[in-house]
């Protein structure tokens, strides 16, 4: 496992982590390294980042990585897909 440490302002880091995705049948990611994360704070982000558009209000704050919730509750793709697509 690779760790990186990615300075994003004076005083925030951001530690990368290189690892497998280890997906499930969900396409979930199960590597964990990937759940059980702190949610982003849109907020700060947008201090720091004067040029992000992130919507705090549209954007889920998510404790994974991914677009998947790993305990597979919310497969939100259900129902809308080309079957055999995924």
């Amino acid at each position: 496992m690779k760790k990186t440490r990615v300075p994003l302002t004076d005083d925030l880091t951001m530690v990368c982590v290189e690892t497998d995705a280890a997906l499930d049948a969900l396409l979930s990611s199960q590597a964990p390294e990937a759940s059980g994360l702190a949610p982003l704070d849109w907020e700060a982000i947008n201090g720091a980042y004067p040029e992000s558009v992130a919507d705090g209000d549209y954007l889920d704050s998510t404790d994974y990585i991914g677009a998947v919730n790993p305990d597979g509750s919310d497969p939100w793709w259900a129902g809308w897909t080309v079957s055999g697509s995924l």
